[in-house]
C-alpha cells in the first residue's frame, strides 16, 4: 500500500510534533511493507485552494497511492492509530484532532 500525507503549510515549517510523528509513521509503515509519500504545499494563505491542489496532486501522482491523509503542519499523531486507519476496510475514514 502507498499512503500520501498531504499537508498545507503557510510558512513551510512543520512543528516538531509533526516531524516526529511523520518519522515514526514512516518507520512503522515500512515494517509492514507500506510506503509513505509526502505532498506539501507551502505559502498559500487560502487553505481550501491549497487542499484542492493537494487532492489534485494525489489524483495525478505517478506512484498511484491508495490512501490520502490530510494532516496540518502543527499537529502530531499516534502512528499506531494512523496504521489502523490505513488498514480500515471502509472507503472513507476520518478522525478529529483534540481541541487546542
Amino acid at each position: 500500500m502507498r499512503v500520501q500525507i498531504c499537508t498545507p503549510s503557510l510558512d513551510g515549517v512543520p512543528s516538531i510534533e509533526y516531524q516526529t510523528s511523520l518519522m515514526r509513521t514512516n518507520n512503522l509503515l515500512l515494517q509492514y511493507g507500506h510506503f509513505v509519500d509526502l505532498n506539501f504545499i507551502r505559502g498559500d494563505q487560502f487553505i481550501s485552494k491549497a487542499r484542492n491542489g493537494l487532492v489534485q496532486g494525489f489524483l495525478e501522482s505517478p506512484e498511484k497511492p491508495e490512501v490520502l491523509f490530510f494532516v496540518d503542519d502543527d499537529e502530531g499523531w499516534d502512528e499506531q492509530g494512523f496504521l489502523r486507519m490505513c488498514l480500515d476496510p471502509h472507503g472513507i475514514v476520518c478522525a478529529a484532532v483534540p481541541k487546542k
